[in-house]
């Protein structure tokens, strides 16, 4: 009776173990992806969604210092003007600002441009 009690108690210490993985790996894969946010965190400032936004961020950061013809050029391959980057950049800064789940997803998606 005793080895059918261990056997009992090893079977739902293992399904305990597993359905413990299980949900790990659901949590891995959610944080993979980026912490959950409303709707209203990433619509789109002036058309620029934050995964552009990441995008051109790491763009910019490539290219270093640019005088004004070579910002008007870099806004203009973007599909953009000067004065829409003006607004767009701090308005995702402010945005970002206090928000840890949304700095947190934009710093994902800058480290994936950034190794692109």
């Amino acid at each position: 009776m005793g080895m059918l009690k261990n056997l009992k108690s090893t079977v739902q210490n293992a399904s305990a173990a597993a359905a413990s993985a299980a949900t790990m790996q659901a949590q891995m894969a959610g944080t993979a992806a980026g912490p959950s946010l409303p709707a209203a965190d990433l619509e789109p400032i002036e058309g620029i969604t934050l995964e552009r936004y990441a995008q051109l961020m790491a763009d910019m950061g490539k290219r270093g210092a640019m005088d004004e013809p070579a910002r008007e050029a870099w806004c203009a391959e973007n599909g953009f003007t000067w004065e829409t980057w003006l607004k767009v950049q701090p308005s995702w800064q402010t945005r970002m600002t206090g928000n840890m789940p949304l700095t947190t997803r934009f710093g994902m998606l800058l480290a994936q441009a950034q190794s692109a």
